[in-house]
């Protein structure tokens, strides 16, 4: 059942393939946790600076809009890529569905060649098991 076992791995492989992009996407997402963080951070430490030096005071509520913009950009590039995680795990779902569906009949075609394997190498037994008992009869 060579067909049955190529398919098997061309599944797996397809399978492996879906994991490595789920993969990249939770490592973009956390890039991009970790972005809004950074961000997070440089407002903190901006707000910090301008309490202390008068000068920038004025330029804070710019750049604090500037900020908060951007987080609000990585933010829906989050909720996007979390998107494209959900459907690449359903995919991956359905694809090892598929490659245990696969796997179990692969396994159940070979249990029954063994027992039809057992049931030939038992019927050859009997007939020589017959056939002495006959020479034995006869001499």
């Amino acid at each position: 059942m060579k067909s049955l076992a190529t398919l098997i791995r061309l599944k797996q492989r397809d399978l492996d393939r879906s994991r490595q992009r789920l993969s990249r996407l939770e490592g973009q997402r956390d890039q991009l946790i970790a972005q809004i963080g950074k961000l997070t951070d440089e407002l903190t430490n901006e707000y910090h600076l301008s309490a202390e030096l008068a000068d920038l005071r004025g330029f804070f509520g710019d750049y604090a809009d500037s900020i908060k913009v951007k987080q609000k950009a990585l933010a829906q590039k989050v909720v996007k890529t979390e998107m494209q995680i959900q459907e690449v795990i359903t995919e991956i779902q359905v694809q090892f569905a598929e490659v245990k569906k696969y796997e179990l009949a692969l396994e159940r075609f070979l249990e029954e060649e063994k027992r039809k394997r057992k049931q030939r190498e038992q019927a050859q037994m009997d007939e020589l098991g017959i056939r002495n008992h006959l020479f034995k009869e006869t001499v």
